[in-house]
């Protein structure tokens, strides 16, 4: 570059807008931009923000005048050219803008923090203000205090959640100023390390001081003697408080002494112990690798559909030793932060220190320094949840994607609504890695794809420790009911089942995927229900808050104790929740040490491992949970499975309910019986005969998939089709119905019957906001996908901009599961 050249950077920020930005680059700077560098850029009047580099020219922005960049943030690229890539695939595969994107793939320590500063004018006279709001004054009154306050502190001052038209007035009139105050959210951590001081070195003067601190110190002296056996590297304040039981006033007395030296240092947050470990493989593990190293030698994908204890995890771990052995890094995706902390201990015994996990739970600090070190090649082996693909490989050589079926790979709740297992998918493609997934119960997607041979499907039947599988009874609800032999929730047979398990010193896992105490309360004379005030959904009742909650947008309200429309104080308590079922238990069995596994249960990381711990070590006998109990946990004393409610998981409206409710009752079916005696399971529903329950009866999951795909292809369903579901959200019910009607017309002028829709889904409202949605069928391989999703987004952008229609949002769905 020339030394005078003007350079214009185009500039990826955090947001969700559909372009980047472009920005000029100080001409002292053209050597030292580089594409996937952070800088700190202005965005609008006051707001900074951390963006991307992605790309430079020569040419000035069209219709506005590009500001400077205001920083370089790091010295080196932290994304790469291939990450930028798979972001603007993800963006535009799923229908997002690129910011959204970034947003999501960079962990919260690279994100700058901008926050308005309110600050006296230095012109301003206390006693020359003129007539102001009491508000105004109140925000003032801080000020004069304070001299600078942030938004939120002036919206405490004047008590209200809207503070910026009281501090627009008092800007406008030169009151007050307004900066941005732009923070760096990462730092490192660090600890105190303590050494002797030179003191030490001179051996009289070291005596005479030991001998001086004995007498008068004694505490001290034992603080001395520790630190002469760490040397110059000096020791930890953790490490001396923990293992010499030292106290900080000690340290704090020798260092006023000048008898230690303390230092802080930057430390490695991330630390898992282990080494490798040497396994070996059964004939029939050793049979599967040999068939799916060829398919990857022929570049294909491999799916290895193994029965719950057949022991796929060591297939996985024979291809990440080899990978890791080659050099290259590995990438393992489960479904669940759940499922990490009992993998994790298990894979550490064989990768140790060259594994890591990327964690929900982690700090954005924790994060920030993962993937600084995945960048830098120190991780071999990241573990963890969708997100992870988004981490930034140095080497790439292997996805393996565990329990591949599992809806939870799927982003529900923002944008960018993306599959993990999906993105992994592409991300094997562009990084030309072989990508291995594995499930007892593949999806059916993945099932058509073996069958038109565009990937590899490897089964594994036997089992690893040759117990058979466990026994699986069904039992029929109505007829238990007509000979008077249920209680509650529980057949007389269930109960009896549970009670001679617990005699033989086994334990029990009972299955029942619905939160709370009960879904809801109804008054048993006008049959009202408590409703969410902000969506159309009935309140759970949790017992052990005494609180009725709404499980969309949390929102809360005492129970009531009379009915509101009717006044009776007579309400029933409708179904049942795990707390009612775990509630029914202990007055069953009163001797029984009874836990609860579901995400009420579980507040935080530590929740997991210490419920997990509980049950591995025997210290519980019955553990009740949601669908997290059915996500590849491995225990070896569970001897029976009780799934009280079959009937709930088969009656979801939905297309794949039939798929997904074979697969939770096996997967958990398949919790029982893993050591070396075979398990029991018993299934409770008033249709034993349903197509589905005699699958699992009978593991017959290839005749169930093969009714079903034929079936799915008859009505234009996925793996035949691709879908995107439209949803378009606005606080008033008539004007979301009115812009729905307006887009279906447009869009079915081009798509015609490929269009379904719009109506109200099941749950019509979801935190204040009205949804309609629309269906969008598109066929694999005959339909330009591309072109048809640009269409359904313009069309959108157009409805958006109408004049009637303010404040209307859309979200698009791709792929919905």
């Amino acid at each position: 570059m020339e030394d005078r050249l003007t350079i214009f950077a185009q500039v990826l920020l955090p947001l969700p807008v559909p372009n980047t930005y472009t920005y000029r680059v100080p001409v002292e700077w053209n050597e030292l931009v580089q594409i996937g560098q952070r800088v700190s850029v202005q965005f609008g009047a006051r707001k900074i923000y951390a963006g991307i580099l992605v790309d430079f020219s020569d040419q000035p922005p069209v219709g506005y005048t590009a500001n400077y960049l205001l920083e370089i943030l790091d010295d080196e690229p932290i994304v790469s050219p291939t990450q930028l890539k798979f972001w603007n695939w993800i963006a535009s595969y799923y229908m997002c803008h690129p910011g959204e994107v970034m947003a999501a793939a960079l962990p919260a320590g690279y994100r700058l923090q901008s926050e308005s500063i309110i600050s006296l004018s230095p012109d301003f006279d206390e006693d020359d203000i003129g007539s102001i709001d009491e508000k105004e004054g109140q925000i003032l009154a801080l000020l004069i205090t304070k001299r600078q306050i942030t938004v939120d502190e002036a919206a405490k001052a004047c008590e209200s959640k809207s503070p910026m038209k009281y501090i627009k007035s008092l800007y406008t009139r030169g009151y007050v100023l307004m900066h941005e105050e732009v923070k760096d959210s990462y730092k490192p951590k660090t600890e105190t390390y303590y050494t002797l001081a030179a003191c030490w070195e001179v051996e009289d003067t070291a005596k005479a001081l030991l001998e001086q601190l004995e007498k008068k110190a004694p505490k001290q002296a034992n603080v001395i003697l520790a630190l002469f056996g760490y040397g110059k590297q000096g020791i930890s304040s953790a490490v001396l408080k923990e293992k010499y039981h030292v106290e900080s006033s000690h340290l704090k007395a020798l260092d006023k002494k000048a008898l230690i030296i303390a230092e802080k240092k930057v430390v490695d947050r991330l630390s898992i112990a282990g080494a490798m470990t040497a396994f070996e493989l059964t004939p029939a593990q050793s049979a599967a690798c040999a068939q799916i190293q060829e398919a990857f030698d022929e570049g294909k994908n491999a799916l290895l559909h193994g029965e719950t204890g057949t022991g796929k995890t060591f297939i996985y771990q024979h291809f990440i030793q080899e990978c890791l052995q080659a050099g290259k890094q590995a990438l393992y995706l489960i479904p669940e932060v759940a499922l990490t902390e009992q993998l994790v201990m298990r894979l550490s015994q064989f990768f140790g220190p060259k594994m890591a996990v990327w964690h929900n739970y982690y700090s954005g600090s924790v994060r920030t320094e993962l993937y600084q070190k995945i960048a830098n090649g120190e991780i071999q082996l990241l573990v963890g949840a969708r997100s992870a693909v988004f981490a930034p490989f140095a080497s790439l050589g292997l996805i393996v994607i565990d329990e591949e079926h599992e809806n939870s790979f799927k982003q529900f709740d923002k944008r960018p609504m993306y599959h993990g297992r999906d993105a992994a998918l592409q991300l094997g493609a562009m990084r030309k890695c072989p990508v291995l997934m594995g499930t007892a119960t593949p999806s059916y997607d993945m099932l058509q794809l073996a069958a038109d041979g565009k990937l590899e499907k490897v089964t594994l039947a036997e089992r690893f420790v040759m117990a058979p599988p466990p026994l699986i009874e069904l039992v029929n609800v109505g007829e238990a009911k007509r000979q008077n032999r249920m209680k509650q929730a529980f057949s007389a047979y269930m109960l009896e089942e549970i009670q001679n398990t617990l005699d033989a010193g086994a334990q029990v896992i009972v299955f029942q995927n619905r939160k709370g105490y009960v879904p809801y309360i109804s008054c048993d004379f006008c049959g009202h229900t408590t409703h969410c005030v902000n969506c159309d959904i009935s309140l759970t009742y949790y017992k052990s808050l005494n609180t009725q909650k709404c499980n969309y947008c949390g929102f809360t309200r005492d129970t009531e104790k009379q009915c509101p429309d009717c006044g009776s104080t007579s309400l029933s308590m409708r179904g049942f929740g795990t707390e009612r079922i775990a509630e029914e238990l202990e007055i069953y069995f009163p001797e029984a040490r009874i836990t609860r596994f579901d995400q009420e249960s579980i507040r935080k990381k530590s929740d997991f491992q210490r419920i997990l711990n509980g049950f591995e070590n025997k210290e519980i006998d019955i553990l009740v949970g949601t669908q997290l109990l059915s996500k590849g946990l491995d225990f070896e004393n569970v001897g029976l499975v009780c799934i009280p409610d079959a009937d709930m998981l088969l009656n979801i409206p939905d297309f794949r309910s039939h798929e997904r409710a074979f697969q939770q009752m096996h997967q958990v079916a398949g919790r029982s019986g893993r050591g070396t005696k075979q398990g029991k399971v018993i299934i409770q529903s008033y249709q034993p005969s349903h197509p589905v329950i005699q699958a699992v009866k009978n593991a017959a999951f290839e005749e169930l998939a093969a009714f079903e795909i034929p079936l799915r292809k008859s009505l234009s369903y996925p793996p035949f089709t691709r879908l995107i579901r439209i949803t378009l959200r606005h606080k008033d019910f008539v004007l979301c119905q009115n812009a729905a009607d307006l887009y279906a017309n447009a869009i079915r002028k081009y798509l015609m019957d490929r269009v379904v829709g719009p109506q109200s889904p099941g749950i019509g409202r979801i935190r204040g906001y009205y949804l309609q949605q629309l269906l969008v069928k598109m066929n694999v391989g005959k339909d330009d996908i591309t072109r048809i999703k640009k269409y359904l987004s313009d069309a959108a952008l157009h409805v958006q901009k109408t004049n009637d229609f303010k404040g209307l949002w859309f979200d698009f769905d791709v792929d919905p599961v």
